[in-house]
């Protein structure tokens, strides 16, 4: 893997610097408040994040009403918006990538995320997600690639196995610059 032309293997810490990954699973702390999630998880990364930013990242997912409150009395849905907060955090990495971002969303809050990635793109960053939901961002280049061969409109239905519902749409991964 590259990043601006050289090998991450040489560049290490320069590479992590510029990167923000938020996985499938929200990741965030039961006994901790919301804010002190975004806070601690964007300290651990190496950048700093005041009680206030951690409040106005949380505002920007929805999220100012129960920014006090312990993770552990949200819902999945909130959860997740909490761990995608730290997409709000200034200065954000220019390389974000998202593991199923718009899982446990509603339509609205799958909206809002797509307005801050597409603002990401707008400034220059680069955006690798994966998901079951169709959303196309604004990007001037858009790598596709469908993991479900047995979807594809190539595959013959003759020869494709049985599916569970699981598998019932495709699992997109997808490069936005």
């Amino acid at each position: 893997v590259r990043w601006h032309g050289r090998s991450i293997q040489n560049l290490r810490e320069d590479f992590y610097r510029e990167l923000l990954y938020c996985g499938h699973a929200a990741g965030v702390k039961d006994d901790l408040a919301a804010w002190e999630n975004v806070a601690v998880s964007t300290r651990l990364s190496g950048k700093s994040c005041s009680r206030d930013e951690a409040y106005q990242a949380l505002e920007q997912v929805g999220l100012l009403n129960i920014a006090h409150l312990p993770a552990r009395s949200l819902s999945q849905g909130q959860r997740k918006r909490v761990a995608l907060a730290r997409l709000c955090v200034q200065p954000r990495p220019k390389l974000l990538l998202l593991d199923e971002p718009f899982t446990a969303l509603d339509q609205r809050s799958i909206n809002s995320l797509g307005d801050i990635l597409n603002l990401h793109l707008a400034q220059g960053g680069v955006v690798v997600y994966t998901t079951h939901q169709e959303l196309t961002l604004k990007a001037q280049r858009l790598h596709r690639l469908d993991l479900n061969p047995a979807l594809s409109p190539m595959s013959n239905s003759n020869s494709s196995p049985n599916l569970s519902p699981a598998l019932s749409q495709p699992l997109s991964a997808t490069a936005s610059c």
